[in-house]
């Protein structure tokens, strides 16, 4: 029975493990999303800042419109692949975060079982020590009946 708490425990401690690396590549890829999502916030301020500058200009040019409307679609373009990586990073993330609660509820059912083999264990050593201890004073009965007599 020792030898299967301790191989028992072994697992835990692996589950425990596993657990603790998925939440921290669970908060690896939300730090991610948070600075993908920053960096989105960035371009859309600038992408706002750049029209009122152009809506405030009062010298428009051909040359001007050209460069402008080519600078607004690499904007556009810019702010569209973000908008792409921030929905990779949470199909990730929403990925990441189901594996993790599986983990999670491995890791606290493999505890649970563990510790229900351990007071097992106890309750089973409780009734050979008891059993050893009636044994003795059975043995002790017997022994001193038999010199009484």
């Amino acid at each position: 029975m020792q030898k299967r708490l301790a191989r028992m425990l072994k697992i835990v401690d692996l589950s425990k493990i596993e657990l603790e690396r998925s939440e921290q590549n669970l908060q690896k890829i939300k730090g991610q999303l948070q600075l993908a999502t920053n960096q989105l916030d960035t371009l859309i301020d600038y992408q706002n800042e750049y029209l009122q500058k152009l809506k405030s200009s009062k010298t428009t040019t051909l040359q001007t419109i050209n460069c402008t409307q080519a600078f607004l679609g690499k904007l556009n373009q810019a702010i569209a692949y973000q908008n792409t990586q921030i929905q990779q990073i949470e199909k990730s993330l929403a990925k990441d975060k189901n594996d993790w609660l599986d983990k999670k509820t491995n890791a606290q059912a493999l505890a649970k079982l563990f510790n229900k083999l351990e007071k097992k264990h106890i309750v089973s050593l409780e009734k050979q020590e008891q059993k050893l201890l009636d044994d003795l004073v059975a043995s002790n009965f017997v022994v001193g009946k038999s010199s009484i007599d």
